[in-house]
């Protein structure tokens, strides 16, 4: 088709050098962006040479705080590509604890006990991390690297509590960390960053899922103490030892006592980690003022802690450790009591929350009233078993009042649920 000029009235047509796409740049930010994993893949070199720069008294301290660089940069540089995967974080923490607790804390020594802690939470943050940033450029690289050097870890750790054929599988496991954590730098500097869309689920199906997890984990807790009492390497008395009994390392300072450590261990830090979660879900959902909810949070995650902590340090090995963290376990009194005084929430009416509280008050009664008899000298109770049954009465009724919580946390949930279609 021509136009009246003569000349032709179509568009010129576009090369083809035009259309073609345009090859990825590497642009000087996504070289800087990668500083961190860049320090950490050096920080693992140095890791291995630490044997070679100090005493073998110190060997594994020094590794252990060079690998936690390592740990640390990865976690700093992944966490803001992605987001934090807390429930790794509780499923790393349920596993690693009373593994380190039952076999690998008692044959090292203290100072190496720090270290190892130290270490495994630093490994937990940078895995959580890993698994949020997944779907990034590089991602499945860096969890699968960071994965393998956990891994490798582990075997480590199984050497120390003697199986002396750990070591042979943690070299190659090693090795194919540093690869896979080169290949994923590599892909990080060669190609643009591409964030993962974090996708939210509806309020209301996060909280009624929250509500199943706890309570489904709610009522395994209490197999994982009795079956700590079942493996106990003696003669568990149910009314005449304390709880803390079946978790000794070594019963009488000589039978090992493993199996029944790492059963109990594991109960506390699991009820440890679901306390803690249920007062953040109240301080993110519940009703009450800020300030209220910022001290049920406080004290809860403080009581949390003090839980995870009295099975992490059995009393034969640190009973000053031990004590201290059952001191820390008290103020989920005062995490309860602020709970207890708010208004209708998903976690029941406050006609609920008050009777909840009156029933723990009678159960505290009753504590006090045994624990007066018993300190009399004259006509008193004798201190065992009256000692061992004001622990069980006083954790018993605590579980009764934290899983009537999360039962109600669920109901209330699931009906909100429904109504809303």
């Amino acid at each position: 088709m021509y136009n009246p000029n003569g000349q032709d009235a179509r568009p010129p047509a576009q090369s083809k050098r035009a259309v073609m796409p345009v090859p990825q740049q590497v642009t000087m930010k996504n070289k800087a962006s990668v500083i961190l994993p860049l320090i950490a893949l050096l920080m693992t070199v140095l890791g291995d040479l630490a044997g070679y720069m100090v005493s073998p008294d110190w060997v594994w301290v020094l590794s252990c705080c060079l690998f936690g660089i390592t740990h640390l940069c990865l976690f700093s540089y992944l966490v803001r590509r992605g987001r934090f995967s807390w429930e790794c974080a509780g499923l790393m923490l349920f596993l690693l604890c009373p593994f380190l607790a039952a076999f690998v804390f008692p044959k090292v020594p203290n100072r190496l006990e720090v270290a190892f802690t130290a270490y495994a939470l630093v490994s937990i943050c940078s895995l959580s991390a890993a698994i949020g940033a997944r779907k990034t450029q590089g991602g499945l690289f860096y969890l699968c690297g960071i994965l393998a050097l956990v891994i490798s870890d582990v075997f480590i750790a199984l050497e120390f509590a003697g199986c002396p054929w750990a070591f042979s599988w943690c070299v190659p496991i090693y090795v194919s960390s540093n690869v896979l954590l080169l290949v994923a730098l590599v892909r990080s500097i060669s190609l643009p960053s591409k964030e993962e869309k974090i996708v939210e689920l509806p309020v209301l199906v996060r909280q009624h899922r929250n509500a199943c997890f706890q309570l489904w984990l709610g009522c395994l807790m209490p197999f994982l103490f009795l079956a700590a009492m079942y493996f106990y390497n003696g003669n568990y008395c149910w009314y005449s030892d304390y709880i803390s009994e079946s978790g000794l390392v070594f019963v009488r300072g000589m039978r090992p006592n493993h199996l029944g450590a790492l059963f109990l261990t594991a109960g506390l830090t699991g009820s440890g980690i679901l306390c803690g979660w249920y007062f953040e879900e109240r301080f993110r959902w519940g009703r009450g003022f800020l300030w209220q909810r910022g001290l049920i949070l406080l004290f809860g995650v403080i009581g949390a802690i003090g839980l995870a902590g009295i099975g992490a340090a059995p009393y034969d090995q640190h009973p000053d450790l031990h004590n201290f963290f059952t001191l820390c376990s008290v103020p989920f009194g005062g995490a309860i009591l602020l709970a207890s005084v708010t208004g209708d929430d998903i976690f029941g009416r406050w006609t609920e929350k008050v009777i909840w509280l009156v029933f723990l008050l009678f159960a505290m009664a009753i504590v006090a009233s045994l624990a007066y008899l018993k300190r009399l000298e004259t006509g008193g109770f004798p201190g065992n078993p009256t000692g061992p049954l004001i622990q069980k009465i006083t954790v018993l009724s605590f579980y009764v009042y934290m899983l009537g919580q999360v039962i109600a946390f669920w109901g209330r949930t699931r009906k909100t649920r429904e109504k809303k279609g």
